[in-house]
């Protein structure tokens, strides 16, 4: 933080003002300030203020005969949350909300059905453990289509063999 504007403004005020109001920031103890005024103001009047501006009304939880219905109502229950915690991407820390799951399952189902996927289809799914496998997993689900899970380092014969065999 920078007080520069601040200073310049009280440099200006007469000097009989500046009797009146004192102010030195230097010699303020900023983390007594904010661990005895500033945070305990802000739970008395700010974070009840918060909690109940963006309180949720929760609708009670539905069964679901589907994975793609449970992705639908967490999306809708919890939106803006954690969905699949933090990972370190390419970009560097990423955070993957239930509403971005959502979205890129959603997603993951369109560009599926642009390839030729329809109902019923199988589909190989190899990777590693990441927040894209269970993403990309779900939107095989929403497609339709039924995921074959399949161990990124299996050799070259057993995966062809398993694709053979599940008919994906």
């Amino acid at each position: 933080f920078s007080c520069a504007n601040t200073r310049e403004a009280y440099a200006r005020t007469a000097p009989a003002d500046r009797e009146k109001l004192p102010w030195s920031p230097e010699t303020l103890d900023w983390a007594d300030y904010m661990m005895n005024q500033h945070m305990p103001a802000l739970e008395k009047r700010v974070i009840p203020w918060m909690e109940e501006r963006y309180r949720k009304e929760l609708k009670p939880l539905k069964s679901h005969e589907t994975l793609v219905t449970l992705v639908e109502q967490m999306a809708e229950r919890h939106g803006h949350a954690v969905a699949l915690g933090r990972y370190e991407g390419d970009d560097g820390f990423t955070r993957i909300t239930y509403e971005d799951v959502l979205a890129r399952a959603e997603d993951v189902a369109a560009r599926l059905f642009a390839a030729g996927v329809a109902k019923g289809d199988r589909v190989v799914l190899a990777g590693k453990n990441t927040p894209e496998w269970a993403i990309a997993y779900f939107g095989i689900m929403r497609a339709g289509a039924t995921c074959v899970p399949m161990d990124p380092d299996m050799d070259a014969a057993a995966f062809v063999n398993v694709v053979r065999e599940s008919h994906a």
